[in-house]
This record gives structure tokens, C-alpha cells and sequence, in this order.
């Protein structure tokens, strides 16, 4: 990467707030940040009568980088009654405030999916605009946002904008420096071996929100009670609201196999991943908000060279057969018990740490700064 850019700033506009949990926009600030100033903009809070603007900065020794956030003197419901006009005011105050509080040139803003929030990208200042919407909602408009570019990991939504006038680029998810670093070392210490890995202890690792809605719930839950001498692992929120999530998490919570370790920092999460003997991912299509084409934790888990057990993926559809053992979910059971008396192959060990290697964030940030 080059050297910091001093007096150039890029702004990533995100619909999560800056929190303990990283996810794409979080790490994408994190690289960026290495080069240039970089201001992660979290949602504005709207609350009646009040106005602000904060701004935190973040480990200022490693990086530089900034939280912003704006709280707008707005009830809560305006924002849905009046959405266009609210839309626009939220993007000039923020320009402005922007201009005020950093008074420096915007190289290159990125929305990452806030096209609820601020109306258009073409109005900060000079600065090049990218487009960045990663999750396929069924209410997703196909607007452009006045971006120059658009940028996606679903082929969904890339077929949605290809009649834009803007051009739209597919790109991988990205891999983190923290398991860029793990699989690196992984890496070379599986070079130097000779012999084949054997599955010993039974460890399963699976990472993810536990409340998602294509999470195959029943096909979980018949795994692991088809294996009582694995022990599942998981990774991730454990946390939900919604009546049908919190009931599956407390039958979860009530198997003697199974530990739940919640939200992770990316650190504690790398750490633990790393020690596991397989790993698994069991998703279905809800035929709305995913439909089966990528997921963020497949690279982190190519990262760790362990053989994954997964429902299709449709990017990694024409992977070797033992690449990556996809297959229909309720298969998953005999699949997972099979490759306990089966040696990994260390060459295939080694070829998903390099194909996650060639799609880490710092790679993706070489990218959308060409454009």
C-alpha cells in the first residue's frame, strides 16, 4: 500500500454503527484508513429538538480514522412521512458539517447501502462516488445515487443495475488483515509439511448471526442432534427479538453439544476459528434477501485451510468437489461423519488459504481506488 495520504480524506457512508461486531464497511474503513484520512459516517439518530455532530477518533497510533455521527432535531417518524425531503436535508447538513469539523478534500465517498438516509453522492463537494450495495433486499431500488461507479458482491444486484447508464463491477468479499495474518502463517506451516491432516477432536465451527431468517433452523438443529460426538461451535449474535429466532437460539442454549460463544471481537473471533477441525454454514434461500450466491464468511473460512461443509454457494459452484463440500443441508449430517475418518489433503489445504489471500480487503481497496 502506499504512504498516508495527508490532507486527502475518504468518507464511508454505512447503515451500522461503528460497534465491537466488524463487518465489510467497518474493515474497508479500517484499510482505507491506513492511506488516507477516513471518516466512517454511522446512521443519524433523529431525535426531537435535538442537533449534533460527534466525531471519535479511532486508535489514532495505527490509523487514521474517524466515527461521525449526526443527531438531527427530527422525530423518528419523519424520516419514513417525509423521506425525500428528509433524505436531502440529512445529506446537505452533513456536507456541510463535513466541511466544517475536517476541512480537508474529499478524494473518494462510498455508500454502503443508505439510500433510506441520503438522497444522492454527487453533491460532496468534488469527490469521486462509489456505490456499494452488498445486500440483495427485496425492496433494493435500482437507483444509481449519482454515483461514478457501482460496486456489488451479489450477481443479483448487478443484473438489477446493468441497464443503469453507471457502470457496475463485481467485486469479491473481502478478507481481513487480522485473517490475512492467521492464514499466512497457517500457510507456510502447511508448506512445509508432508503428511495428510487428520480430523481428530470433533470441533465444529460455525460463524454467523444467529437470527438470520435463511439460517436453515431445522436443518441446524437436526445436525447436531445426528451427531451427539461433535461438539458444534458457534460464532456470532445470539441476540433477537423476533419470536421464532429467540426460541430457536434457547433450544440451541439447552444441547449439551453445543456452545455458544456470541459476538466476537474480530481478533477473539480469528483466534477461535483457527482451532476448529471443520467448519459449516447452513443457509437457505428465502427467495427474497438472499439467495444462496456468496456469504462474507466463506473467504474467513477458506482463510483457515479447513475443510467446509456448506449449502450451495453459487460463486464457488464450479469449485472442486473437495474445495468446498457442498451439498443440500440435509445431507450435512453424513457428509460432517464421513470426512471424521477422511484425510485432508494438504495441496487442497493450502489452495483455500491462497484463494482467500487473493481477496483481502487490502486488495479490494487497490481496487475501487483504480476506478
Amino acid at each position: 500500500m502506499e504512504d498516508y495520504k495527508k490532507g486527502q480524506v475518504v468518507v464511508i457512508l454505512s447503515p451500522q454503527d461503528w460497534g465491537h461486531q466488524f463487518i465489510s464497511k467497518h474493515h474497508y474503513a479500517v484499510e482505507f484508513s491506513k492511506q488516507y484520512d477516513t471518516i466512517f459516517v454511522s446512521p443519524t439518530v433523529n431525535k426531537a429538538g435535538k442537533f449534533s455532530f460527534s466525531k471519535t477518533i479511532i486508535d489514532k497510533n495505527t490509523y487514521h480514522l474517524f466515527v461521525a455521527q449526526m443527531i438531527l432535531p427530527f422525530p423518528d417518524w419523519f424520516r419514513f412521512k417525509f423521506n425525500k425531503f428528509y433524505r436531502k436535508i440529512n445529506r446537505i447538513v452533513l456536507n456541510q458539517l463535513l466541511k466544517i469539523n475536517f476541512d480537508k478534500e474529499i478524494k473518494l465517498i462510498i455508500d454502503f447501502g443508505c439510500h433510506k438516509a441520503i438522497d444522492r453522492l454527487d453533491k460532496f463537494q468534488n469527490a469521486k462516488s462509489i456505490y456499494f450495495p452488498v445486500d440483495d433486499y427485496l425492496d433494493l431500488p435500482v437507483e444509481t445515487r449519482y454515483a461514478d461507479k457501482i460496486f456489488t458482491v451479489s450477481s443479483k444486484i448487478q443484473e438489477k443495475f446493468e441497464q443503469s447508464n453507471i457502470p457496475i463491477t463485481w467485486i469479491n468479499h473481502g478478507l481481513s488483515a487480522v485473517f490475512a495474518e492467521k492464514a499466512k502463517v497457517k500457510l507456510a506451516e502447511l508448506k512445509k509439511d508432508d503428511e495428510p491432516k487428520e480430523i481428530v477432536s470433533h470441533s465444529i465451527g460455525y460463524a454467523g448471526n444467529l437470527s438470520i431468517p435463511f439460517l436453515d433452523r431445522v436443518a441446524v438443529l437436526k445436525t447436531i442432534n445426528a451427531l451427539p460426538d461433535f461438539h458444534f461451535h458457534f460464532f456470532g449474535n445470539i441476540v433477537s427479538n423476533e419470536e421464532e429466532a429467540k426460541k430457536f437460539i434457547n433450544q440451541l442454549k439447552k444441547i449439551d453439544n453445543v456452545t455458544l460463544h456470541g459476538q466476537l471481537s474480530t481478533e477473539e473471533y480469528a483466534s477461535q476459528i483457527f482451532q476448529m477441525d471443520m467448519l459449516w454454514l447452513c443457509y437457505k434461500s428465502d427467495g427474497k434477501n438472499y439467495h444462496l450466491e456468496n456469504s462474507h464468511k466463506i473467504l474467513e473460512y477458506l482463510a483457515t485451510g479447513l475443510p467446509i461443509v456448506s449449502s450451495p454457494i453459487k460463486y464457488l459452484k464450479d469449485a472442486g468437489p473437495d474445495f468446498i463440500y457442498q451439498y443440500k443441508n440435509k445431507k450435512h449430517a453424513k457428509i460432517i461423519k464421513d470426512l471424521k475418518s477422511k484425510k485432508e489433503d494438504l495441496e487442497v489445504m493450502i489452495q483455500r488459504i491462497e484463494f482467500s489471500l487473493g481477496s483481502t480487503y487490502l486488495e479490494n481497496v487497490k481496487i475501487l481506488l483504480r476506478q
